[in-house]
């Protein structure tokens, strides 16, 4: 698979606890690979990716009025940083680099559109009433889908505190801070003012990278029910009458959109206010709808 390399870093010092050092002391940056051209990167096909899962699926045949069928995934899918995996269930996947790239193995965790919960669950039933064409011929339906959260990557921000030239946006090197061990990130939050507590990371030394883990949180679930009621009504035999009531997202149930995952602000290290906080809906719900 294809990722992105930055293909001339600053030449890294390692230190006896293998930490990876791109400035001397005074924060000056190591001379690059080659001292003649600044940063840039370039999709190598060298990223691999591996899923597993349980698929079941139950079928029920139309028997007695009644149709149905619930399938159900459980998965997992582990990658060291795909470019450009597209979306899923109304979120676009973050496309991913290397954020070393003297060191892919920390790279490996979660594949951007890993979803470890699937199910989905439909059904049919024909009301079993006769006597006259008002009350003969109608059916009610419905499809519930619900998913697990997708995962994300928790960022530095506006800076670039490896000192690797690059200060295009928030995935600035695709750097990620430093985790306080023992410190939960949920404790207190999962909700759209604090979907992870920020609190949990501090920013990595100058010249360094964070220890976070890739795509190492998971975003908010989604859940939605769509209800169809229906009825034939035979006006002559070549002339049938339907009338049909649609419910979408029938319980109105709002889903989110990721978090903003960029931890800190200026002053360089302060936590930023927006931090884990949910501002929009997810692409692929929309609220109850009737027609």
């Amino acid at each position: 698979l294809l990722t992105g390399v930055e293909q001339n870093p600053p030449t890294p010092v390692i230190d006896s606890n293998g930490v990876y050092h791109f400035t001397n002391a005074a924060g000056a940056s190591n001379p690059r690979l080659n001292p003649s051209l600044g940063f840039f990167t370039v999709n190598e096909p060298i990223a691999t990716s591996q899923y597993n899962s349980l698929q079941t699926i139950v079928n029920r045949r139309f028997t007695r009025n009644v149709q149905a069928q619930v399938s159900y995934t459980w998965s997992k899918c582990i990658d060291d940083g795909a470019f450009g995996v597209g979306s899923f269930n109304g979120l676009t996947a973050t496309p991913s680099g290397l954020e070393n790239p003297f060191n892919a193995a920390i790279d490996r965790g979660p594949c951007s559109y890993d979803t470890t919960n699937v199910l989905r669950a439909n059904g049919l039933a024909a009301l079993p009433f006769h006597g006259n064409r008002l009350v003969e011929g109608w059916q009610i339906s419905g499809i519930v889908s619900a998913y697990s959260g997708l995962p994300f990557n928790v960022f530095d921000g506006y800076f670039d505190q490896a000192k690797f030239g690059n200060t295009n946006g928030p995935v600035n090197s695709f750097a990620r801070p430093n985790y306080i061990g023992g410190c939960n990130p949920y404790s207190g939050a999962q909700n759209v003012n604090e979907w992870f507590n920020p609190n949990c990371y501090s920013l990595e030394p100058v010249g360094t990278f964070g220890n976070t883990g890739r795509n190492s949180l998971r975003g908010p679930g989604f859940f939605d029910a769509d209800v169809s009621l229906l009825k034939d009504t035979k006006i002559s035999e070549r002339l049938r009458l339907q009338f049909r009531a649609e419910f979408f997202n029938v319980f109105n149930h709002e889903n989110f959109a990721l978090p903003n995952s960029v931890v800190f602000a200026s002053p360089v290290g302060a936590i930023s206010s927006a931090a884990g906080r949910i501002t929009s809906s997810n692409a692929g719900s929309t609220p109850r709808q009737i027609q």
